[in-house]
């Protein structure tokens, strides 16, 4: 899930985002580790990051920098992925 990165991205603090959604600072904080969230919870956090839950529940996408296909890649890429645009 992508939760974290949107929580970063709009420079909001776990604490503000649990008081936001109406969740515990707690639940945000096992959702960013990876527990499975309930439905209800992916609700309010989608609420709270005005966003939608299928966005919520995307995979972030990792690439090895260290990799060929990183070398390949379009420098304009490369900082979109840097940027978490991905």
């Amino acid at each position: 899930m992508i939760i974290k990165q949107l929580r970063l991205s709009r420079c909001i603090s776990q604490e503000q985002l649990a008081q936001m959604s109406g969740l515990s600072v707690r639940t945000v904080q096992r959702v960013e580790s990876g527990h499975s969230p309930s439905l209800e919870t992916l609700k309010c956090l989608a609420s709270a990051l005005d966003t939608d839950v299928s966005t919520l529940n995307q995979e972030k996408i990792m690439i090895d920098k260290n990799s060929e296909s990183w070398r390949k890649m379009p420098a304009g890429l490369k900082w979109l992925f840097t940027m978490n645009f991905f």
